[in-house]
């Protein structure tokens, strides 16, 4: 037993280490505060759910995924919604699941235009069919002209929008979307600021869509997933195949987690969401200072969302990160058509919970400068990583609170 346990402790102590040590600029990860975090380790963990004609006992665990479905009406406005899912992914693949049949036709995002690249994947497994959306490189927005006429012209059993890089949320009430086409939009990435409102709500305008997500990006929670929509025909569909039909046993210690993540966000979240948006901002402007090749949306604007796209040669992208990996500052690399071919992916949504100010994120885009360099500096990195590091301090929770 020494053996394993010894393992197991060095393991648990080196990552602590390196997350209490790093610099977090993955798009992908989040801060979850001890609040949240609390109600992993309960006991309702490993309890069924299907309430007292099957399991003694599962009606506290109805009672629970009750509760978070009212406050996600509250804050998303939605009639329906289901948690029974760990992530983003599986959300969208159970939905695909109970709302589509072997032989169907969809309209997707694909990787090279920053879409989910485990998306084309499951439609095959499925016996899904799908086309491409067109996409305007230039704009790193869809092309909506292209788009309608692909409506028109074909017909089409669904619409899945599910991007992991993106600067920019799909502008929905730009189709010319038919009475019958389902809108399946996987918002992972985008989750928190659509709650925090600094993203549009597609359910308030459109009707025959499902909203669906992972909730550990920018809405700051343990992992779970989120399905919702207010379609009484979706609803019916999805509340009759997603759970006891696909899923028999749920995480309700994860859906406990993300209760407290909701309640902590509905006293933070627009806060939260606001300093996201300017952080981007300032950093992306620095970055420019820096001489570094951000992109844009616009003349304007780099980015609606957490994410800034550095835009790099090969060897550019490679040494950065490289050099990131040598001093525990997440990233992620890309090679796609969406960062012209090479680049770097920033996220800001978890050093924007540490609200930093303009000095720290100052400090932040000399430590990117100093790590694109051939030969950098060490002793100059350490120094701003020791202070960034001390800087670490989460401001949008409530992480001083005690759960009985």
């Amino acid at each position: 037993m020494e053996y394993w346990l010894e393992r197991y402790n060095s393991l648990i102590k080196k990552f602590e280490k390196e997350d209490q040590t790093k610099i977090p600029l993955c798009a992908a990860e989040t801060y979850t505060s001890n609040f949240s975090l609390k109600a992993l380790n309960s006991h309702i963990e490993g309890k069924y759910g299907f309430g007292t004609n099957d399991f003694i006992g599962g009606n506290i665990v109805l009672e629970l995924k009750k509760l978070c479905s009212d406050l996600c009406k509250e804050i998303f406005n939605s009639k329906y919604s289901n948690f029974d899912t760990m992530t983003g992914m599986s959300s969208i693949t159970y939905t695909i699941m109970a709302l589509l049949n072997f032989g169907d036709n969809v309209l997707i995002t694909t990787p090279n235009q920053g879409g989910h690249p485990s998306l084309p994947i499951i439609l095959e497994t499925l016996g899904i069919t799908f086309d491409e959306m067109p996409y305007s490189f230039e704009n790193y927005q869809i092309d909506y002209d292209m788009a309608n006429i692909m409506l028109n012209t074909k017909n089409y059993n669904a619409i899945i929008f599910c991007q992991s890089d993106l600067l920019a949320p799909p502008e929905l009430e730009c189709f010319n979307f038919l009475d019958d086409t389902m809108i399946i939009y996987d918002c992972t990435q985008t989750l928190g600021l659509i709650a925090g409102n600094m993203i549009k709500n597609p359910m308030e305008n459109l009707d025959n869509i499902v909203l669906l997500g992972g909730t550990h990006k920018t809405l700051p929670s343990p992992s779970c997933g989120i399905i919702m929509s207010n379609n009484d025909n979706i609803i019916s569909k999805l509340d009759g195949r997603l759970s006891p039909g696909f899923l028999r046993y749920i995480q309700p210690n994860h859906i406990a987690a993300l209760i407290l993540s909701l309640i902590e966000f509905k006293e933070f979240g627009n806060e939260y969401c606001k300093k996201i948006q300017d952080t981007n901002l300032i950093l992306s402007n620095l970055l420019i200072d820096y001489g570094f090749k951000i992109a844009k949306i616009s003349d304007k604007e780099y980015s609606k969302t957490h994410q800034i796209f550095m835009l790099t040669s090969e060897e550019e992208m490679e040494r950065m990160f490289d050099n990131a990996n040598r001093f525990n500052v997440t990233l992620n690399k890309k090679h796609k058509q969406l960062f012209k071919d090479y680049g770097i992916r920033l996220g800001v949504q978890q050093i924007s919970q540490y609200g930093w100010n303009e000095n720290e994120i100052q400090k932040l885009a000399q430590l990117l400068y100093l790590l694109s360099k051939k030969n950098p500096n060490y002793d100059e990195i350490n120094v701003i990583r020791k202070f960034l590091i001390s800087k670490k301090v989460p401001v949008f929770s409530y992480d001083n609170c005690v759960i009985e």
